[in-house]
């Protein structure tokens, strides 16, 4: 299983749009992803933050991932968001909230672990 990992905010370079464009292939393809938001990376999951950097909207593609393609493997995990202070009703997809331990148990299960 692919493993995606998203630690860096939608404004720190090409990473986050990378890493989209890497998992809308791979789920193309019909390859397992799994993909976890974590450090900065849970600011891609926020509505007005593609809005504020007047970019298209990424989060219509995590949207399409989840309709289309069916994939539930959209993982934030909640220290992330409490080190924030924000709230898990102010993502914008829907991603499952997992604590720490959790993370770790799921990441054992990915073969190839990709980070950005």
């Amino acid at each position: 299983m692919l493993t995606i990992i998203n630690s860096k905010g939608p404004w720190d370079g090409d990473d986050a749009r990378n890493a989209l464009d890497m998992i809308m292939m791979a789920v193309s393809l019909d390859q397992d992803v799994q993909v976890f938001f974590l450090h900065d990376g849970v600011y891609q999951l926020l509505a007005q933050q593609a809005k504020a950097l007047e970019a298209k909207n990424p989060l219509v593609k995590y949207r399409i991932l989840a309709d289309v393609f069916e994939m539930d493997r959209l993982y934030v995990v909640d220290a992330a968001l409490s080190e924030r202070n924000l709230d898990p009703a102010q993502l914008a997809v829907n991603a499952h909230i997992i604590d720490t331990g959790e993370f770790n148990q799921r990441l054992q299960q990915g073969t190839k672990v990709v980070r950005f």
